[in-house]
């Protein structure tokens, strides 16, 4: 009886050690359906995280356009202020430059009214002589000298308007000089970042050539991943005969079996002590899932902070617009710049609203998990039943043996399946480790895109701002230009007054030596008729009673009219004289004064022309500056050209790339499945 109650009692531990070997089977493929579920989670957790990440670049990138976005507005403000106060000096130079056409032309009405003046003196003087008049007119003289002098002190003043007018362009060459030498600087800083970025991309493009053919040649492998919990008890890979332990049950008495059992017992014991430590681990899973959910939620507020912040900086951006449209200034590139914004922001709009259906989804599933492992626990808590002992024969030995038997070839396949798993799993974790690995390099290698981008947009704003002032500096050139020639037809002006004065001025000096010559010719008469009349003194005089000395002894009446005569005569030819002298002193000052205007408007004039050559040469020098300038701003466009189409083609590479990880991701899950 005894044996037989030890038997059922066996037989009854048995079916219970099936019952736990049965539930621990369970509890197993739960953990393996909960690792799985949790795996999942986990990389939609990873998904999530990158898209956050993801999401948080481009708020970074919006960021900076939006501050760069900014900063060109203000340079724009800048450049118009700067505009707007060249248009006002130019206006101002345009207001001098009518005041002074203005006075030129005052003083072309003055020359012809002088013209007409000096006419109506010819016709004086003329008269005067024609009549031998006791007087001559000094009023055009006078007027001649105060016309003559005027026109000195204009031409001196023009002249130091024109120094000082190139005083303001060798100045503005120099700025310009200036500015080409920056311009110089800075294309020479742009070419060395095309080349450093040129590098970056020949080096990006071999990486992301490396990681395609590592990913293709990878097969797989077993590469030492973390298992979760801590190692399988030594037992569990005892590989032991069955026939001995068969043999030595059969052999054993009672109490050997019934330590047997309760080594066996120990054994269920430390399964289960496993379980729960599996369990706590899969809770600590569950604890930073929450965790992450937390940091998912917390960047979902900064990120609506950040479009807080993006709404004013629209709002900014919206006052700013109409400012420049009051002004009248609305640049293409500010509203394309925009529209790419507003494209971007519906993108990152719509990938916020999948990663919320993500979360959400997320969270249903954590929350089937919660309740799984509330069942497990559940499970775990509960005490199995009591096996029913039941009373059998000795002879039911053999089917203990065989039911120990069969328990141990179910021990040696799950320890086999065990082992299965711990690979697969293993090779899982290193597969998805090189996944980490090759997403953090896509992170990278994307954020260094974005930053080639970035980098090319402001290249290419330097090289546009290059070309309009360019564009300026030829308009500078070709007002000045317009100036010189300008200067030129005051100059031509200037020559044709000249000519004029000096025709005048040998008109009047052939007209001076003809009077000179008739004055000679009076003289030689007045002296032929003096000569004719002999020279005799009258001694005797009669006087008359009133006292009158009329009468000569010889000739009474002859006396008193040829002397009377030849008096008046010597009085008039000496008062001829005088005037003759005073007009030939006069008329030798107006010709020196003639001589000293001629000589200072030829000195201007060969200043002029210097000043004039030296300002076409500067012109020239500006002109082909300014096409080298051009040369160079063409070579950089083709160099950004080519820089963009390089990008371009590392973002499909990376595009390949991207497809190649989704594929080798897609495997993976595969095999795992």
């Amino acid at each position: 009886m005894d044996c037989r109650l030890q038997i059922a009692d066996l037989e009854g531990r048995l079916k219970a050690f099936d019952s736990t070997k049965q539930e621990l089977a369970d509890s197993q493929g739960q953990c393996e359906r909960v690792r799985m579920t949790l795996e999942s989670c986990e990389a939609k957790l990873a998904d999530a995280e990158r898209r956050a990440d993801e999401a948080s670049g481009l708020i970074k990138i919006k960021d900076s356009i939006i501050v760069k976005q900014s900063n060109f507005t203000k340079e724009i403000e800048e450049r118009l202020r700067n505009v707007t106060e060249e248009r006002d000096n130019l206006l101002h130079k345009t207001s001098n430059l009518e005041t002074e056409l203005n006075i030129a032309i005052v003083r072309g009405e003055d020359a012809d009214d002088l013209e007409e003046r000096l006419k109506a003196l010819q016709e004086l003087f003329d008269s005067l002589v024609n009549e031998r008049s006791e007087t001559t007119s000094e009023s055009g003289l006078a007027a001649a000298n105060e016309y003559f002098k005027s026109e000195q002190a204009k031409s001196e003043s023009r002249i130091t308007e024109l120094k000082e007018i190139k005083g303001g362009l060798e100045q503005k060459i120099e700025e310009l000089c200036d500015d080409k030498k920056k311009l110089q600087m800075l294309l020479e800083q742009q070419f060395d970042e095309y080349e450093k970025l040129g590098e970056k991309c020949a080096t990006l493009e071999a990486r992301i050539k490396e990681m395609a053919h590592s990913e293709r040649r990878y097969g797989g492998g077993i590469l030492g991943g973390r298992l979760i919990g801590p190692t399988l008890p030594p037992w569990i890979a005892d590989d032991k005969k069955l026939e001995n332990d068969l043999e030595r049950l059969s052999k054993t008495d009672p109490a050997t079996l019934r330590a047997k059992v309760m080594e066996l017992e120990s054994q269920v014991n430390e399964l289960n002590q496993l379980l729960t430590y599996r369990e706590d681990v899969i809770l600590r899973i569950h604890e930073e899932i929450s965790k992450k959910a937390s940091k998912l939620e917390a960047a979902d507020v900064e990120r609506s902070s950040l479009t807080a912040q993006i709404s004013i900086l629209k709002r900014e951006l919206a006052t700013a617009r109409e400012d420049l449209a009051r002004r009248g200034v609305g640049p293409i590139e500010l509203e394309a710049e925009i529209d790419r914004l507003r494209n971007k922001r519906d993108r990152e709009y719509q990938r916020r609203k999948r990663t919320e259906t993500d979360l959400e989804n997320m969270e249903k599933e954590n929350q089937e998990l919660k309740q799984r492992i509330k069942r497990l626990e559940e499970a775990a808590i509960a005490t199995p039943p009591k096996p029913i002992i039941p009373q059998s024969d000795p002879s039911d030995r053999n089917k203990i043996i065989e039911l120990q038997g069969a328990v141990n070839q179910l021990r040696m396949d799950n320890e086999a399946k065990r082992s299965e798993l711990f690979d697969l799993r293993s090779r899982f974790d290193a597969k998805s480790a090189q996944v980490d690995k090759m997403s953090a390099e896509f992170k990278t290698k994307e954020r260094l895109c974005s930053e080639l981008t970035t980098q090319l947009s402001n290249t290419r704003g330097q090289l546009e701002s290059t070309t309009k002032e360019l564009e300026s500096v030829r308009c500078r050139a070709v007002r000045g230009g317009a100036e010189v020639e300008r200067w030129h037809s005051d100059l031509t002006s200037l020559q044709t007054t000249n000519k004029f004065l000096s025709s005048q001025l040998n008109d009047l000096r052939n007209k001076v030596i003809a009077k000179d010559r008739m004055i000679v010719e009076l003289g030689r008469r007045c002296e032929i008729i003096l000569n004719s009349h002999p020279a005799e003194d009258p001694k005797e005089t009669h006087k008359n009673v009133n006292g009158d000395e009329t009468l000569c002894s010889r000739c009474q009446e002859r006396l008193l009219t040829d002397d009377i005569k030849q008096s008046t005569e010597m009085n008039i030819v000496s008062q001829l004289e005088a005037k003759l002298s005073s007009l030939e002193d006069r008329c030798k000052g107006l010709m020196a004064e003639a001589v000293r205007t001629q000589q200072e408007n030829e000195t201007v004039k060969s200043q002029l022309k210097s000043q004039l050559a030296s300002a076409q040469q500067s012109v020239e020098k500006l002109s082909e500056e300014v096409a080298r300038e051009r040369e160079t701003a063409c070579n950089s466009t083709s160099r950004v050209q080519e820089l963009t189409a390089q990008v371009n083609q590392l973002e499909a590479d990376l595009s390949q790339a991207r497809m190649q990880l989704l594929e080798a991701q897609s495997d993976h899950q595969k095999e795992n499945d």
